[in-house]
């Protein structure tokens, strides 16, 4: 169990500097269609520091993002390790690109950051969680 905790999150050192911690917006692109993630990234460029939480097909859209997190096959200590990454880092606002996908993770995160869902270009949606 212990190596699927490993293969959690993979950070990519290049935008590092940028991280804030506490604080920043993450980005769930888990299951979002092609090119809307890297979309989504430009939108939020200049925005606080940006971490995206991705599957592992998608790391080429997002190369732009001051941090990324690649999310494999977790199993149950996974799973826990993800909740308490999201919980403990307090980001300031969550973003969400496909509610059906992941829709339920933010009833796992306490506590409860702004959770917005946004469109597949990337506006943010009128309803908020």
């Amino acid at each position: 169990m212990r190596e699927n905790a490993g293969h959690l999150c993979r950070t990519d050192g290049s935008g590092v500097a940028g991280v804030s911690e506490p604080g920043g917006c993450l980005l769930v692109g888990l299951g979002a269609p092609r090119g809307a993630l890297a979309e989504a990234i430009a939108r939020r460029r200049d925005d606080v520091s940006l971490t995206v939480l991705i599957s592992p097909a998608q790391q080429g859209e997002a190369h732009d993002a001051d941090e990324i997190w690649v999310c494999t096959r977790l199993g149950p200590v996974g799973f826990i390790a993800l909740i308490r990454r999201i919980s403990w880092r307090r980001f300031e606002r969550v973003d969400q690109l496909h509610p059906g996908t992941f829709g339920w993770l933010k009833y796992c995160v306490w506590p409860r950051p702004p959770w917005f869902y946004v469109t597949a270009h990337g506006a943010p949606e009128t309803f908020r969680a």
